[in-house]
């Protein structure tokens, strides 16, 4: 067996214990999670070291999802993929942000963000480009009006506001045939969360 055959092992092996352990964990309250993001972490850092491993890690891992019928299997290899890249070294425009110049500073970055998160979810969150502005001021003109314009002297429900707004962006998602229902509410999840803090 060669060594790069004993590596691809590992790292499908480390990928595939990782993505179990999430589904295992997935159903259990938020604190014991952590155990799970730290248990990825740690499986992360013992088989990844380079870019193509990470994405040998990655693609299994979202295997395995998959297979076990986890609906948002491809929004949560996405937040893994963050993770890896940062403890790796692999994305230049997230590790630039965060100053991470080798793999080390990496790995100790998404350390030391472990103690603050509850998960997996929450660590990505904790990883997110520092430059950002979650918190930026809406401009004068993208700011929505005080009161909506009634036309017909009845109230508009929620549905009849926003549908006509979801209804093509969903025909878009489903035209990729890549992503589910769940990762588009996952998605939106993801944006009413940033938008509240």
């Amino acid at each position: 067996m060669t060594t790069q055959t004993k590596i691809s092992k590992a790292v499908t092996s480390a990928a595939r214990t990782s993505a179990n352990d999430f589904l295992g964990n997935e159903k259990k309250v938020a604190k014991l999670e952590g155990s799970t993001a730290l248990k990825l972490v740690n499986s992360i850092a013992k088989v990844c070291h380079t870019k193509k491993d990470c994405d040998a890690y990655l693609a299994t891992y979202e295997e395995v999802l998959t297979e076990a019928g986890y609906k948002a299997a491809a929004s949560m290899t996405s937040k893994v993929k963050r993770i890896a890249y940062l403890m790796t070294n692999s994305n230049a425009k997230i590790c630039k942000a965060h100053g991470i110049e080798t793999p080390e500073q990496g790995e100790a970055l998404v350390r030391s963000k472990l103690d603050d998160t509850t998960g997996i979810r929450p660590l990505y969150d904790a990883l997110a480009d520092p430059n950002t502005k979650k918190d930026a001021e809406p401009k004068p003109e993208d700011a929505a009006p005080a009161k909506p314009a009634q036309t017909d002297g009845e109230e508009k429900t929620l549905a009849e506001i926003v549908i006509p707004h979801l209804a093509p962006l969903w025909s878009e998602v489903k035209s990729f045939d890549k992503w589910t229902e769940q990762d588009v509410i996952e998605c939106i999840a993801d944006l009413l969360n940033a938008n509240a803090n």
